[in-house]
């Protein structure tokens, strides 16, 4: 699509920007500059997501053992 630069590593920049490091060695071409600051805001918004979903899980997990837990004492 020709966002950037020939001999471009695709992969490393996706990675930086998606991770919201930033370093800047790898800079789209002029029309697609954009394109770096929404994949950091992807990268953001999806690592908040996993991180609550995970806690989600984990927290439903914790209270079905405590459940479990108090009905074998009774």
């Amino acid at each position: 699509m020709g966002a950037a630069p020939p001999g471009t590593d695709f992969i490393y920049f996706a990675f930086v920007n998606y991770t919201t490091l930033g370093y800047g060695d790898v800079t789209p071409v002029e029309r697609w500059h954009l394109l770096g600051p929404m994949t950091a805001m992807n990268g953001v918004l999806l690592f908040g997501w996993s991180t609550a979903v995970i806690f989600a899980v984990l927290r439903a997990a914790m209270m079905a053992q405590t459940e479990k837990s108090k009905k074998s004492l009774s």
